[in-house]
């Protein structure tokens, strides 16, 4: 059986990116063959990788050669590294060298670069750039599994034996030739005859290299928020999310705009492609960027709606923006949800949200009513909390199956607050609420502004309903 295996490095964003474009470039030539992510902490975990240098500039400097034990000693498969985008299908290279070891029988088929020295000074990762014999040679690798010489390649030396020794081949003799178009080294070659672009001194996702030859064909590979979060950069701890469309920014975001002083990072959803003229403001489509959220409108779009509390659709555009955030941008260490009918007052920052409005240990700070739903214009989630991700897939899940229609009401606070009841009881989670934290009320009215009565209103004014936004206040 042929397989292929992908470095993969989990350094940062574009490396990752890197590896899904390459598998996604296979695909469109092989629908069936077996991808396998080389992923060394992985291989860490089931003590196959035991390396402890750290002189490899990725992740899959060493792992690659794990390849012929993760397959049996048995068949073919083909290594390359995740800076590959093909433009053919790989399984053709492994069967053209099938056919040649009908002649000759080789250990490992590899394109075998002459060049003699390097473009780069450093590395992608900043480490000195240096030639060395059979340079990139195992970069792109189809191995004869079976042959007695890859059993040199077992689990000792390769945890132990030097770069050297590995990456030169010198655990063979019987090393084969494949044409360089397999792996075109971008920068190196110039004839145009590739089947396989290889980025190997940079390629777009890395900060030098926005402009590199043939950068243009794996930029088109990237979807819509790809390109976004390859080129975000988090500037804070905490990331504000908000969401609205054009006509709401007219009626009442402009002011969430104009009185906007978080010191935090602050992302805008839109069902609408929005532009915002500050250059601290990023914007996202939300329809681009969940195609799933499409789907879930267009089912449930023509639902008769008696009351907003059964208006599943209105309320899922915050639910999918914010579950959205916090799923791809897990390197802030908070996400605060919004509503864009809030104005701000007194500046809040992290130190005060850290000693007033959030818990150490908890999940999420809500306002809490002890009467009615809680009111989820304000949200903040620790998104370094054990169980954060799986209560946002959770949510996410409730709208995708329509299960929110199996329950009495389906706007975004009620279905909040059922599954938040039920981490909380699964998980033995104790969420922070603000409202019973500072509310000293013995009773109120329902639907009751929760928010006044907590020291968040210092810092901010939610405008729910029409009367406070014409007055521009919650007071009256």
């Amino acid at each position: 059986m042929n397989q292929i295996f992908i470095g993969f490095d989990s350094s940062n964003y574009g490396q990752e990116l890197a590896y899904e474009v390459c598998h996604r470039s296979i695909r469109k030539y092989n629908k069936n063959i077996n991808i396998h992510k080389l992923v060394k902490k992985d291989l860490e975990l089931k003590n196959i990788f035991r390396r402890i240098d750290n002189t490899g500039a990725t992740e899959f400097t060493y792992t690659r050669f794990l390849v012929p034990y993760l397959s049996n000693f048995q068949g073919w498969s083909l290594f390359c590294d995740s800076d590959f985008l093909w433009f053919c299908d790989p399984e053709e290279l492994i069967k053209e060298c099938i056919k040649k070891n009908e002649i000759n029988n080789r250990a490992v088929y590899c394109v075998q670069h002459k060049y003699t020295e390097c473009n780069a000074k450093e590395k992608m990762d900043g480490r000195k750039q240096e030639w060395y014999p059979r340079k990139n040679w195992s970069s792109l690798m189809i191995f004869n599994c079976s042959h007695p010489d890859i059993q040199n390649l077992n689990l000792e030396n390769v945890n132990n034996q030097t770069p050297k020794w590995l990456h030169r081949m010198e655990w063979t003799t019987e090393v084969g030739e494949i044409d360089k178009k397999y792996n075109y080294l971008v920068g190196y070659y110039n004839d145009g005859d590739y089947k396989a672009l290889h980025y190997t001194d940079g390629g777009p996702w890395h900060p030098g290299y926005e402009k590199v030859e043939y950068g243009d064909l794996w930029l088109n590979e990237l979807t819509y928020f790809e390109k976004f979060k390859m080129n975000y950069r988090e500037k804070t701890e905490v990331l504000c999310v908000t969401s609205f469309n054009k006509k709401l920014y007219l009626d009442y975001a402009h002011k969430f705009i104009t009185t906007y002083n978080l010191p935090f990072d602050l992302l805008i959803y839109s069902e609408e492609d929005l532009i915002i003229n500050n250059k601290n403001i990023k914007t996202l489509n939300i329809l681009k960027c969940d195609t799933e959220f499409q789907n879930f409108i267009n089912k449930n779009k023509s639902k008769e709606v008696k009351n907003f509390i059964f208006d599943g659709v209105k309320f899922s555009y915050k639910v999918f923006s914010l579950v959205h955030a916090g799923l791809n941008f897990q390197n802030y260490k908070y996400m605060i949800w919004l509503d864009a009918d809030i104005i701000f007052k007194k500046t809040l920052t992290k130190e005060i949200l850290l000693n007033k409005f959030i818990k150490p240990n908890s999940m999420l700070s809500y306002l809490g009513r002890y009467n009615y739903h809680s009111e989820c214009g304000f949200l903040i989630f620790n998104l370094n909390y054990e169980f954060t991700m799986k209560y946002l897939i959770e949510m996410r899940r409730m709208y995708l199956s329509n299960d929110i229609y199996k329950e009495k009401e389906q706007h975004d606070s009620y279905i909040w607050d059922i599954v938040r009841k039920r981490f909380e009881k699964k998980y033995q989670i104790q969420n922070f609420d603000i409202g019973k934290e500072y509310c000293k009320r013995k009773s109120y009215p329902i639907g009751h502004h929760i928010l006044l009565d907590t020291p968040l209103f210092e810092y901010l004014d939610h405008l729910k309903g029409e009367l406070r936004k014409k007055i521009g206040s919650s007071i009256y």
